[in-house]
């Protein structure tokens, strides 16, 4: 529903998206989890991709894609509470926000750390933890890099613990 509205808003050559759900926007973490968590009243478009991607799912990342794209404004809003404040998202960066935001997870990720043998220089290394992503048809979310290793957050299926790579493929 929400690539949906996003579309729709461009077809109708739309300045502002309007988001309705049943929370009363975005907040700094997910209020289930985090019983302190606020409600932002105002974030960037570059701001709240960064959230969906990672695991917020306040909005479908493709309809923040669409937003970012047509340089939409967006605003989310609760059902059950129209007159409430929500959050407004701005195509526009800030460039002096320079401070956290939020917090998200995403669940079902596997962190792989390796260490680079001695004797086995940075390009090499690295083209070879290259190679065997690509066999496996792995897709990395987050890489860390030193001289002598590597950390990589790779996405699993949500719906097995370890979808088509067992543990012992996984080594």
């Amino acid at each position: 529903t929400d690539l949906c509205a996003a579309l729709v808003a461009t077809g109708l050559n739309a300045v502002r998206l309007q988001i309705w759900k049943e929370v009363d926007g975005v907040f700094t973490a997910d209020p289930r989890h985090v019983p302190d968590a606020r409600l932002l009243y105002w974030l960037t478009i570059s701001e709240l991709r960064s959230l969906t991607f990672y695991g917020s799912e306040v909005v479908h990342c493709a309809a923040v894609d669409v937003a970012r794209d047509r340089n939409l404004t967006m605003s989310i809003r609760n059902v059950a509470d129209p007159l409430g404040p929500g959050t407004l998202v701005t195509p526009k960066v800030d460039a002096s926000n320079d401070q956290l935001v939020a917090i998200t997870k995403k669940n079902y990720m596997a962190i792989l750390s390796v260490r680079s043998s001695a004797g086995t220089s940075g390009f090499k290394f690295h083209s070879l933890i290259s190679n065997i992503l690509q066999k496996w048809q792995l897709t990395v979310e987050l890489v860390t890099t030193s001289e002598s290793g590597v950390s990589l957050a790779i996405p699993m299926p949500e719906n097995e613990a370890y979808g088509a790579h067992q543990p012992a493929d996984v080594r």
